[in-house]
């Protein structure tokens, strides 16, 4: 693993749950949630964590892309958990709003390849490069 990223929830600045003084599961009830596709990780436990509350939001709508989740959320149709590295321009400029969430998610970044895969020297290099970019962001 690279490195451990926080996830947050957000939504747009004028939803409902963006001025709560905190948020849990349970205010997720009835809500819609944008998420990632089924075979993402953070969005497996997250749905898990949510079963195990038994907490039912009212829709659950899967998106193949991080950017079409963002600008529906920023459109105020609902709510998504979603690493903070890929909300942080979003956040700054107020065009999302992270909800003050009570307890901590994370994800780990990884980098993983087939054991026999053959890489040029180009690939080694980009490897290299996105390796010490991301361990120098911590």
């Amino acid at each position: 693993m690279l490195k451990v990223e926080p996830l947050v929830l957000v939504a747009s600045p004028g939803h409902s749950l963006a001025h709560h003084k905190s948020a849990t599961y349970r205010d997720l009830r009835d809500q819609t949630l944008f998420l990632p596709k089924a075979d993402c990780g953070y969005r497996m436990i997250f749905e898990q964590i949510m079963a195990a509350e038994r907490i039912h939001p009212s829709a659950v709508i899967e998106l193949n892309s991080i950017e079409a989740i963002k600008k529906i959320v920023m459109s105020g149709l609902g709510v998504t958990v979603i690493p903070e590295i890929a909300v942080q321009s979003e956040l700054k400029n107020n065009r999302l709003a992270k909800l003050a969430w009570s307890e901590i998610l994370e994800t780990g970044v990884c980098m993983i390849w087939h054991k026999d895969k053959w890489f040029s020297r180009a690939l080694k290099t980009l490897m290299d490069l996105f390796r010490e970019k991301i361990r120098g962001s911590s």
